[in-house]
């Protein structure tokens, strides 16, 4: 099932006010379902956002997505363009080389990897610099340390080594 952004509040109170002890919970369920959600994305638009992400974001690296984006003219490249520039490079990069390490590996190694990453991440000016720009100032105006060609592709594995210490203590969850 679709929904779209502004029918999810109301799915949702629908949902929380419902008696699910009741014998004919599912078929609550389907009707609910079917009052707020379409049963297909409209093809048009999937359709588009597929081929945009193909078109796009197939790059192997953040700064090739971001000269695609740029030298694109429709309003969904001009968006993520948009999104995209205000963003930490170095988050971006380093999220890129993890989604990338993380295909095909298990759980446990991808959630401690993730672990090192944010142990990594508190300990850079740029973390701070995001935290002042959106939470403190709220200018909206990051002025970063770090631009996309000071990051080294063994970075993450660097990470990955020095802070080899953090893992996460899987008896606590």
């Amino acid at each position: 099932h679709y929904i779209e952004s502004r029918g999810i509040q109301a799915l949702a109170e629908s949902l929380i006010n419902t008696d699910w002890r009741r014998s004919e919970a599912v078929s609550i369920l389907k009707s609910q379902l079917t009052t707020y959600c379409e049963s297909t994305l409209p093809e048009d638009d999937f359709d588009e956002k597929i081929r945009f992400a193909k078109n796009h974001f197939n790059e192997t690296s953040v700064a090739a997505i971001i000269k695609s984006l740029k030298q694109s003219q429709n309003s969904l490249s001009k968006d993520a363009f948009t999104a995209m520039s205000k963003a930490a490079p170095l988050s971006m990069a380093l999220t890129m080389q993890h989604m990338d390490w993380a295909r095909k590996k298990n759980i446990e190694d991808i959630l401690n990897n993730e672990f090192r990453l944010s142990q990594y991440f508190v300990r850079q000016t740029d973390f701070y610099e995001g935290v002042r720009c959106v939470l403190i100032d709220k200018s909206g105006q990051p002025d970063w340390k770090v631009d996309l060609n000071m990051i080294d592709a063994a970075l993450y594995e660097a990470i990955q080594e020095d802070y080899k210490e953090f893992n996460l203590d899987k008896d606590r969850f």
